[in-house]
């Protein structure tokens, strides 16, 4: 979901294999999608944090990397991210190319 365009999002209740059920909408432009509940939520969480000014947004930050446990995750995520393009290979291979060097 593209979020510096997200205008709003809305839950509507829909009926989905005769149960009641929460969907969430994200309107994005002109166009609505559904979303997940998560992702509504972080969509929720990021737009507040946009509009925070920049002093609170580093208050912020260094709360988040403060974390150990949260610090660690987000350097992962940002590795997996970096190298979300590289072709995939067999962990044998990477596990023999990591004992040779």
């Amino acid at each position: 979901m593209h979020s510096s365009q997200t205008r709003h999002i809305k839950a509507i209740t829909r009926s989905i294999l005769g149960a009641r059920r929460v969907c969430y909408t994200a309107s994005i432009g002109s166009k609505e999608i559904n979303v997940t509940k998560t992702e509504a939520t972080a969509e929720v969480f990021w737009t507040a944090f946009n509009v925070l000014p920049v002093e609170e947004k580093r208050a912020v930050i260094q709360r988040i990397i403060r974390d150990e446990n949260l610090r660690r995750d987000l350097m992962d995520l940002a590795l997996i991210e970096e190298r979300r393009d590289e072709p995939e290979r067999p962990l044998r291979d990477y596990l023999k190319e990591k004992t040779i060097d």
